[in-house]
């Protein structure tokens, strides 16, 4: 648990580049910070800021992504707009990520038209 306070901290640090960027505030039901959970060797996880800012990142293996910018919901999606990206290998990068919202206030990731794990909002650190 450690682990996750010092990697939302960082998050919520985010580059100075982020700090410069404007988003659009956004209704404070869904934001918070999540974890990525159902996906084995992986880790991810996302904060959400009610001033309409993200961080994320994700782990497999040694491949590592980091994610920063601007969400937006229509309460039964969340879209990630990126502004700011770092991945490690290749050029996997994204510009743009849809999740759907579960009955449960979970994030539903989606990859090739399946659902491959739920970010579950974290209580406590």
């Amino acid at each position: 648990m450690r682990l996750v306070l010092a990697v939302f901290t960082a998050l919520a640090l985010c580059s100075p580049a982020l700090a410069k960027v404007r988003c659009k505030p956004v209704e404070p039901q869904l934001a918070g910070g999540y974890e990525l959970r159902g996906v084995m060797e992986v880790g991810s996880l996302i904060m959400l800021s009610p001033d309409g800012s993200f961080g994320y990142m994700l782990s497999y293996g040694a491949y590592d992504e980091e994610a920063s910018g601007c969400w937006e919901t229509d309460g039964r999606t969340v879209t990630l707009n990126v502004r700011q990206m770092r991945v490690n290998h290749g050029n996997t990068k994204f510009r743009q990520k849809v999740l759907s919202v579960d009955s449960r206030g979970g994030l539903v990731r989606w990859e090739q038209g399946k659902a491959v794990g739920t970010y579950v909002r974290v209580r406590r650190f």
